[in-house]
């Protein structure tokens, strides 16, 4: 059989040629990466700004049950206030009667 010699030129078209491909390849290879990465940057920060709206809104949560919880313990406190009072003046009145009375006075109390 006969070899064919492929000329010096036509081996350097040929080096040349797979050259080419092989940096095509590198470059597809590489636009595919770039293309992956900004898919997983894009869910990344999806994911980033989805946490950060359920953490917003739990505390908004929070922050409402705390204050309705604030709410109902100073009506609490208002309704304690008010009784202690209402018991100190009659306690007070009391003691005022009192003394009137061992001095000989009273109070005038309108009847209604």
């Amino acid at each position: 059989m006969e070899e064919v010699k492929k000329s010096q030129v036509s081996i350097q078209a040929e080096q040349k040629f797979n050259k080419r491909v092989k940096e095509e390849n590198r470059l597809e290879n590489q636009r595919d990466l770039l293309q992956r990465n900004k898919v997983v940057a894009f869910v990344s920060s999806w994911q980033d700004n989805a946490i950060a709206i359920s953490i917003k809104t739990e505390l908004k949560k929070i922050k409402e049950s705390t204050m309705d919880e604030i709410e109902l313990a100073n009506r609490e406190l208002m309704v304690l206030r008010r009784r202690d009072i209402s018991e100190l003046l009659e306690r007070d009145m009391k003691v005022y009667k009192a003394e009137l009375a061992q001095k000989g006075l009273a109070l005038h109390e309108d009847r209604i």
